[in-house]
């Protein structure tokens, strides 16, 4: 999958500062980096090592929004 491909470059340190970056990750093209790069913030990006946080979605337990 191409996301994993993404952040197995980054856990192993790859930073990326523009769209051309992207293109070292195999599936991604010069012509797929381009489509990417207005959905992308370079800015945004840990130091090399560090853990990348993940926003987790877990379903409510709670049963007060149930009709």
């Amino acid at each position: 999958m191409l996301a994993g491909r993404i952040i197995a470059a980054r856990e192993g340190g790859a930073v990326f500062h523009s769209s051309a970056d992207l293109v070292r990750i195999k599936g991604i093209g010069p012509r797929m980096a381009a489509l990417l790069d207005s959905l992308l913030d370079y800015r945004l990006q840990p130091p090399p090592g560090a853990a990348i946080p993940v926003k987790v979605l877990v379903p409510s337990t709670d049963d007060t929004n149930k009709r």
